[in-house]
């Protein structure tokens, strides 16, 4: 890993496209006591996206097909026409 300078702007802020892996867009920042800012890929959930992950049971059986109740569908509801 090489280092690379960076600058802030008048408005304190620092571009990092030149850094950033292209499979992420969001981070954590931790800003450790010494000044250190460490930041982290992160991925943003939806409440029930946290909850269901919290249910490995269920996380399983959607991975193997055989999650119990109505079938899934890939298709949206059609809308109804606004009136």
């Amino acid at each position: 890993m090489t280092a690379q300078l960076i600058e802030l702007d008048s408005r304190r802020r620092a571009s990092l496209s030149s850094l950033a892996h292209a499979d992420h867009e969001r981070y954590l920042a931790e800003v450790e006591p010494d000044g250190t800012i460490v930041l982290t890929p992160a991925v943003v959930l939806t409440a029930a996206e946290a909850g269901l992950q919290a249910r490995p049971d269920i996380v399983e059986q959607l991975q193997a097909g055989s999650a119990p109740g109505a079938p899934f569908s890939t298709q949206r509801p059609a809308r109804r026409p606004k009136s």
